[in-house]
């Protein structure tokens, strides 16, 4: 089954799709956090929908050093986990109301350090019949981690 789809193509095959959980991320150098939180997220649903943050927002967020990997291969990558049914590439939070719309979560499970209490203000205006949960997993690891130890290493072995 193919994974990687556009927004419009997820908002067409939406009305088929049963308990659905989104979840959003930057994926740009998959861990072991990463596929914790997928399997927690498949756990809340039956539906899996995973939002992958474009090159472009990435950019923005974190420097221009970010992403290592490109979104298309960060992509690739996240529809290869078996808890994920569906990806799709966005520039926009995975919060935003364009998401939102299109997919129409039964779920949204956001990252404890990614979530704010004006956050979930605004999405309760948005649409008041999603159910935000809080992941309160703690953080193993992170790409910004990775890549420090990484460049730590480079720079000894020189």
């Amino acid at each position: 089954m193919e994974k990687l789809y556009s927004l419009a193509e997820i908002a067409s095959i939406r009305p088929s799709l049963h308990n659905v959980v989104l979840i959003g991320g930057v994926f740009d150098i998959l861990h072991s956090g990463h596929i914790d939180h997928l399997r927690e997220a498949k756990a809340y649903g039956e539906t899996l929908i995973v939002h992958v943050t474009s090159d472009e927002r990435v950019r923005q967020k974190k420097g221009p050093a970010r992403p290592i990997n490109a979104q298309n291969d960060r992509a690739k990558l996240i529809a290869a986990i078996r808890y994920v049914d569906y990806v799709f590439i966005d520039s926009v939070p995975h919060y935003d109301p364009k998401i939102l719309t299109a997919v129409k979560p039964d779920i949204l499970l956001l990252n404890y350090e990614a979530v704010s209490p004006q956050i979930k203000n605004y999405l309760s205006t948005i649409n008041p019949t999603i159910r935000v949960v809080v992941s309160d997993a703690p953080k193993v690891t992170s790409t910004t981690a990775i890549i420090a130890k990484s460049s730590q290493i480079a720079a000894t072995s020189v």
